[in-house]
């Protein structure tokens, strides 16, 4: 599904708040608010350095970076998502991405960036791959 309809879809919302509750595949709207979200997330490397991204057509609305650490680690330094997404779990999509990436590729996961070291050092689910600093 693009973000593109996802904005549209906030639009119409914003302008018709007597909608309570409807759902389209793929989509669940209640009380205005997008709850559920089916996005592309690309994955960008270029010199040991990379980002996973949500993009509605040229604009950047979510991403995480990270450098690599040798053949050993990627640290996760950075994640930014648009207001337009809050509330709908894109970090932990985004981070859900990157832990993949690292299990693919036999790396450990760093991080520096706040919101993914806290989602890091909190949940079991990352203890195979996960290294403090």
């Amino acid at each position: 599904m693009r973000l593109h309809l996802q904005s549209q879809m906030h639009d119409a919302l914003k302008a018709d708040r007597k909608l309570c509750s409807w759902t389209i595949p793929g989509l669940q709207v209640t009380n205005a608010k997008i709850y559920s979200l089916t996005m592309n997330i690309d994955h960008i490397k270029l010199h040991g350095r990379g980002a996973f991204v949500v993009k509605d057509g040229p604009k950047r609305l979510a991403e995480m970076t990270y450098s690599l650490i040798g053949d050993e680690a990627i640290l996760i330094e950075h994640t930014a998502v648009d207001e337009s997404l809050r509330g709908q779990k894109v970090g932990d999509r985004l981070l859900a991405e990157a832990v993949e990436f690292a299990r693919k590729n036999k790396l450990k996961v760093r991080a520096t960036c706040p919101f993914a070291l806290s989602r890091l050092r909190n949940s079991p689910d990352f203890s195979d791959v996960f290294e403090d600093l």
